[in-house]
């Protein structure tokens, strides 16, 4: 049986944790002799020539991580994850690179997490609406490690690909009010999340430009999720003075309010208008066809990934910019009944 790095910690007497410190030269330091006497185990275990003897020896792995700090069951079942991966997968293959997905990234400590991506397995990664996880990319900046921000807040001094989501959610509410709408409710999606704080700080902005009210009870949260939304949808077109339009800041959540508005007797788009953001595919497999807010995920999947790779082979990559949305409009929208 070839060894493992517990079988190390084991044989040094010491914890799994610092076998790993020491062999990936951090993020927490070892003393010397001790790191020399981990090595050393290594060595004897032949742990490197089984875990990482390729990648040793050429220095790289031709392997791209992907990590999700949002990673709970069934994540991959979400629509706009499966675009971006499709989108990774693809350049991949064009690349000749593999694609290692870290499902566990959201339970794992900050350091934990360091560990695996510094541990010589991948060449770079590719980090998914980030949350919380800044200490991170300090670490990964200290070490000049490649990696590259998938729909997360801008910055100059990270690769960080997303979209204008301001842009994206003010055509949204201006193709509402442009129908009649005055009453107009939004289902955000995760505050925690850039896009979700985005689209929700844009939504509030684009009422008050058009001197349209924003109303506590029309703005609840559906975290990004269908269950969650449908929950809060019920409760919100029940109210005695509902929304005559909502927008849902993901297509899940905007098919979930459709769902919820038909359990409830009510037409869409007759009744109620719902526009989405994303337009991605499963969600307009229904009817009525979503209009919504198109932001083109396998595409920004395919340009982190190329990012990633060029800069983990020292290459130069031109700093990415917003990229544009476009509102599609479909047959989930139509003018209000109420007077104007």
């Amino acid at each position: 049986m070839t060894a493992s790095i517990k079988d190390i910690a084991r044989k040094v007497g010491v914890s799994v944790s610092t076998v790993s410190y020491a062999l990936n030269n951090g993020p927490k330091p070892v003393a010397p002799q001790l790191k020399q006497r981990i090595l050393d185990a290594a060595k004897d275990l032949d742990y490197y020539p089984r875990h990482l003897a390729r990648s040793l020896k050429r220095k790289k792995s031709d392997v791209i991580g992907f990590i999700h700090s949002h990673m709970t069951f069934d994540i991959m079942r979400s629509p706009a994850i499966h675009e971006v991966i499709v989108g990774i997968s693809n350049a991949c293959q064009e690349q000749g690179k593999d694609l290692l997905i870290y499902t566990h990234s959201d339970r794992l400590e900050d350091q934990g997490l360091l560990s695996m991506i510094l541990d010589g397995r991948v060449d770079g990664v590719i980090i998914f609406a980030p949350e919380n996880q800044e200490e991170i990319f300090q670490t990964l900046d200290r070490r000049n490690f490649p990696y590259a921000i998938l729909l997360g807040e801008t910055s100059e001094d990270r690769f960080c690909y997303s979209v204008d989501n301001r842009h994206g959610v003010e055509m949204a509410v201006n193709h509402l009010a442009n129908l009649g709408h005055t009453k107009i409710g939004h289902i955000t999606g995760r505050l925690s999340l850039y896009d979700g704080l985005e689209r929700d700080r844009a939504f509030k902005d684009a009422l008050r430009d058009r001197n349209l009210p924003v109303v506590d009870h029309w703005v609840q949260s559906g975290n990004f999720e269908y269950q969650v939304s449908y929950s809060v949808a019920l409760d919100m077109l029940q109210l005695p003075d509902k929304p005559t339009a909502i927008f849902a800041s993901n297509d899940v959540m905007a098919r979930a309010t459709i769902d919820a508005a038909r359990t409830l007797g009510l037409s869409v788009p007759t009744d109620l208008s719902v526009v989405g953001f994303d337009d991605t595919e499963v969600p307009n497999l229904g009817a009525p066809a979503l209009t919504t807010v198109r932001q083109p995920l396998e595409n920004l999947g395919r340009k982190a990934l190329e990012a990633v790779v060029q800069i983990a082979e020292g290459n130069s990559v031109p700093r990415p910019e917003l990229i544009q949305t476009t509102l599609i409009v479909r047959e989930s929208t139509a003018p209000t009944k109420e007077p104007i």
